[in-house]
């Protein structure tokens, strides 16, 4: 019996791109009897839900889920609750995948046996420009185990990057962490860690909408975002504590880049100073600034280790300092 994936598509007030996310899978050349899809609507109150009605007459295998708002995690956890498939994919719903990808995914999952299965993701523009994130993948192909990938790779940020087994969910209760904005980077801690192996593939299966008005939400949406992830921070340091050997230090080395990623957003968003300063001050009460020595993954790394060891250039960084943040 061939293995089925699960695509939960999280829905709020994405009225414009919600009917694109979908059609972009139904209209592959896949029998519905390989995958399901859960739409959850998170209390949207614009025609979202509407829209989702009218795809289900019209496709009636479409399992449409209604909620009051709760958010990402909130949404992704309800879906959670009504799949019936082998393999996970969370879609966003402003997102769509790219043609073909499905027949691509449904073989792969029945020809290559893993955990979680990872692939390129493109970012893609109002302007037509379309962006290719950095590679953290490993061969094409190759499966690995999971302490040879966190060791050799930087860890992805997205849960929209992968499949992932539902057996690691049910066995280990794994689920988002609600009213967080870090929910992603908590998730594929604490997933991976569980995870025996990973394979991955060097197409290009996931278009990651760079919507106008969902980059830049203000200051204080960046202090909720720093809080979270300071807050995450200390848990997962906690967290893998648990483990030991090449698995934690797998695992440390995705939490030290989650706290250069934090010192980045301060350059990056131009942060007033005493923000700066509250965010230092989080990182250093859980051992995390400065960035820890002996620690050495990339000349990158240890670049961002030596000129962030200075306060002063974190506060007031120059322009060519902010433009590579």
């Amino acid at each position: 019996m061939r293995k089925k994936i699960s695509i939960i598509i999280p829905v709020y007030n994405v009225e414009p791109y919600v009917e694109r996310c979908i059609l972009s899978i139904i209209e592959q050349d896949v029998f519905p009897d390989e995958y399901e899809i859960i739409a959850v609507n998170d209390g949207s109150t614009d025609q979202s839900g509407q829209i989702l009605e009218k795809l289900q007459q019209a496709y009636p295998f479409i399992k449409i889920i209604n909620k009051e708002n709760g958010g990402l995690s909130s949404a992704r956890n309800e879906g959670l609750k009504h799949i019936s498939g082998d393999y996970i994919f969370f879609l966003d719903s402003d997102d769509w995948i790219t043609d073909g990808s499905m027949a691509f995914l449904t073989n792969w999952i029945n020809s290559v046996e893993s955990d979680i299965y990872l692939w390129r993701l493109d970012e893609i523009y109002d302007n037509g420009t379309i962006k290719r994130p950095k590679n953290v993948l490993s061969d094409n192909n190759k499966i690995l185990t999971t302490e040879d990938y966190l060791n050799s790779h930087t860890l992805i940020s997205t849960a929209c990057q992968g499949l992932f087994a539902r057996q690691i969910f049910d066995k280990y209760n794994i689920r988002f962490k609600n009213g967080f904005l870090a929910e992603d980077d908590d998730f594929v801690v604490r997933f991976f860690s569980r995870a025996k192996t990973i394979v991955c593939t060097h197409r290009s299966v996931y278009c990651y909408y760079q919507r106008q008005g969902s980059i830049s939400k203000g200051q204080e949406f960046e202090k909720k975002i720093i809080g979270d992830r300071l807050i995450m921070l200390e848990e997962l340091d906690a967290y893998i504590s648990l483990f030991d050997g090449r698995m934690k230090t797998g695992l440390q080395r995705k939490l030290d880049f989650l706290a250069i990623d934090i010192i980045r957003l301060c350059i990056r968003k131009r942060l007033p100073e005493q923000i700066i300063n509250e965010t230092l001050s989080g990182l250093k009460n859980i051992g995390y600034f400065p960035l820890k020595t002996g620690r050495i993954y990339s000349i990158k790394y240890l670049i961002f280790k030596i000129v962030f060891s200075f306060p002063s250039l974190i506060k007031k960084p120059g322009f060519f300092l902010r433009k590579y943040m």
